[in-house]
């Protein structure tokens, strides 16, 4: 028997975008010191990402998202297909939970809830 769905927000997979994160703790810090993830889903609500640390659950993460081919226009974002385009997000989230990966030594899979946003910026 499957559970039921207990997400608000549609999940979205199969995407190739760039994620970095760092903790709260060491805000604020050069970008240097941001850890590179690659997202594995997204929602309205949170992502998932697999990264080279373990990340204890209620840590609070500053998220730097990019889509390429997408810009920020008047509150709003329109995909523009440019590559050249690049719209970024700056979240803050909570870990809600960090599993080793059963595929990939070395590897967790991070699963974080959006508590904020930063900033939007093109």
């Amino acid at each position: 028997m499957t559970e039921p769905e207990r997400r608000n927000h549609e999940r979205l997979s199969n995407i190739e975008h760039r994620l970095s994160f760092r903790r709260m703790e060491s805000v604020p810090v050069a970008a240097e010191s941001e850890t590179q993830a690659r997202l594995l889903d997204y929602g309205g609500g949170g992502v998932r990402f697999a990264c080279p640390e373990h990340l204890p659950k209620n840590t609070q993460i500053l998220i730097r998202m990019e889509f390429p081919g997408w810009q920020e226009g008047n509150e709003t974002w329109m995909k523009t297909g440019e590559v050249e385009h690049a719209g970024r997000l700056t979240l803050i989230g909570a870990v809600m939970w960090s599993l080793a990966s059963e595929g990939e030594p070395g590897v967790f899979e991070t699963g974080v809830r959006f508590i904020g946003r930063i900033t939007a910026s093109t």
